[in-house]
């Protein structure tokens, strides 16, 4: 059973792990890796800001994806998923949206989710689910 708790500064390296795997780089937007000094910015500022950041953890508790919902202008969150290489292909990631799309609900009061990716990103869906 997977959960999800909120981000803290201590989660902050591993993101920045997350964020430069490989294949998390392929499929954004912005291929280049994320420096630390600049990852260490935006994640405090991140945090303080009223975007939504999870990680997911399984059921030994061991941090294995994040989950972060942006709040743009038009009200709707939009969705950002990463999941460590040695969970992906095993169909984590539809269930980890789901759960953080709940606990999303708890946290804010939010309509349907937004995924954007690249094209040639065929595992992300284009949407979230409505919690």
């Amino acid at each position: 059973m997977l959960t999800v708790r909120r981000a803290t500064p201590d989660d902050c390296r591993q993101y920045w792990e997350w964020t430069n795997d490989a294949a998390v780089r392929h499929a954004s937007f912005v291929q280049a890796a994320i420096p630390w000094a600049a990852h260490v910015e935006w994640f405090e500022r991140t945090l303080r800001s009223s975007s939504l950041m999870f990680v997911v953890e399984d059921d030994s508790r061991r941090p294995i994806g994040q989950l972060r919902f942006d709040a743009p202008p038009s009200g709707d969150f939009e969705g950002s998923v990463s999941l460590s290489a040695d969970v992906r292909g095993h169909g984590l990631g539809s269930v980890s949206i789901a759960v953080a799309c709940r606990a999303l609900r708890t946290h804010a009061d939010a309509g349907p989710g937004l995924g954007r990716h690249r094209p040639t990103n065929l595992r992300s869906p284009p949407s979230f689910p409505h919690p």
